[in-house]
């Protein structure tokens, strides 16, 4: 069966291959072929498409057994919309499980999410990231700025107080003189110091005030040195960009804690959405258009996790197609991309229809890779004479192009840059580069160096031809 299948799409490719690839050719000249007749061709607008063609098999849609995800696990059946033989759309709702707590996870996980973005926010102080950095250290200076003149205001009192303490030192000492002057004068009037000169009370007083000033004096200017020091510290900008080190470390905790919040609004962003995709799964909708063959519960009744609620099977008439498309093809086809079939056993009859699904993984078999290709079938196709397990050719069209300039394949000689060549009446052919765009076996679109009306020779000739 496999060697007869071959052998038909063997045969099948050999006669695509000999007919003209699908184009418009209604700008031709009339009585001639694109592909053959005549040494040359006039470029004027038509059409022009590329197509993957691959050996493709009918096949019904699997019936689908459906029931809701494990988002609860003792699912509670609050709604029952279809009954057995009852004809639904794709998307249309047919149950409905108890809600009240996928409700209450998705504004939990809300919650959470804005506990998470506030908390960022508060970090970022309003802003971007950047707008919080700059805050930070914008409250740096601004400690930094009230220490200097902390320093500067205690130095400053600091030269007030050694100033009063210098006034109060001389005017002790001017009291000390006179108190020794008045002391000199009572002993010459005495007669006679007799070998105590420092006993006169008020010079004992005075001395001992003159030394406490002398202790003062030493400890204001120590205090003087000490501000002064701390002043050029302050003032240093060496000094200060250490001090910035050192505040810039004690912050350095924001890049790494704005990071941990933003792992967090991420985290509670996928937790939100999965809430809500939750609550979403609480209403059973149909994958495609069918029949409910099977209703397995009523409402009010517990959904037993994994049993199916209903079953549901394909309309009359919805066939799709299975195409095995090779890897080297498969890059160019997408979902959405027009599609025909033909019958292995109805060549004349052509079906259309439209890419549903491209699989992503392939099937490899005796080392032949190929990737699953599902075709859904319009409509408007007449259904008649296919079943499942027919045989055929799908065609995809990958790409398209209306009223577009184009030449026959042959006319252009390949190179680093590619070129045709002018028919000129009576005179040799003018070698012409050109710029092109969409192609297949047969047709080139060119997208500059030509203009419609121009004729150019079918074939380059052999060995080329001076400009």
């Amino acid at each position: 069966m496999t060697s007869r299948r071959g052998l038909v799409l063997a045969l099948v490719l050999v006669l695509f291959l000999a007919a003209t690839v699908t184009a418009d050719l209604s700008g031709a000249p009339k009585g001639k072929s694109v592909a053959s007749g005549g040494a040359t061709f006039t470029v004027r607008p038509g059409n022009i498409s590329q197509t993957v063609q691959a050996a493709a098999t009918v096949v019904q849609p699997a019936t689908a057994s459906l029931t809701f995800p494990a988002a609860q696990s003792t699912p509670v059946l609050t709604g029952l919309f279809v009954q057995v033989g009852s004809r639904v759309t794709a998307g249309q709702p047919l149950a409905q499980e108890d809600t009240a707590a996928l409700n209450q996870a998705v504004a939990q996980e809300k919650a959470n999410l804005d506990a998470a973005l506030a908390n960022l926010t508060g970090l970022q102080a309003g802003g971007s990231y950047q707008h919080g950095l700059t805050v930070a250290h914008r409250a740096y200076l601004d400690a930094a700025a009230q220490y200097r003149q902390s320093v500067q205001l205690g130095l400053a009192q600091a030269e007030a107080n050694l100033e009063t303490v210098r006034a109060e030192l001389q005017a002790d000492k001017q009291n000390l003189s006179n108190d020794e002057n008045l002391l000199a004068q009572q002993e010459n009037l005495a007669g006679s110091s007799n070998g105590q000169p420092n006993q006169f009370p008020a010079v004992v007083a005075a001395e001992a005030k003159v030394a406490a000033d002398r202790a003062a004096i030493v400890q204001a200017q120590a205090t003087l040195a000490l501000d002064r020091v701390q002043l050029a510290q302050a003032q240093d900008p060496s000094a200060l960009l250490a001090q910035l080190h050192a505040a810039r470390v004690k912050y350095e905790q924001y890049p790494s804690s704005v990071a941990a919040a933003q792992a967090a609004v991420e985290g509670a962003q996928a937790q939100a959405a999965a809430a809500r995709l939750g609550l979403a799964d609480a209403t059973l909708r149909a994958p495609f258009a069918g029949v409910i063959s099977a209703v397995n519960y009523t409402a009010g009744e517990v959904v037993t996790p994994g049993t199916p609620v209903v079953t549901l099977v394909p309309a009359t008439g919805s066939l799709q197609i299975q195409a095995e498309v090779s890897e080297a093809d498969i890059v160019r086809v997408r979902v959405g991309q027009p599609a025909t079939f033909v019958p292995d056993a109805s060549p004349g009859r052509v079906y259309h229809g439209v890419v549903t699904a491209v699989a992503a993984s392939p099937v490899i078999s005796q080392s032949v890779t190929q990737y699953q290709v599902t075709i859904t079938l319009k409509k408007a196709s007449p259904p008649d004479a296919l079943v499942p397990g027919l045989t055929g050719t799908a065609t995809v069209t990958v790409a398209q192009a209306r009223g577009v300039l184009y030449v026959p394949a042959t006319a252009l000689e390949l190179g680093a840059h590619p070129v045709v060549y002018l028919a000129v009446s009576g005179g040799r052919p003018v070698r012409r580069p050109v710029e092109t765009g969409l192609y297949n076996e047969n047709l080139v679109q060119i997208t500059g160096g030509l203009r419609a009306g121009d004729v150019v020779l079918r074939s380059a000739p052999v060995g080329g031809s001076a400009p």
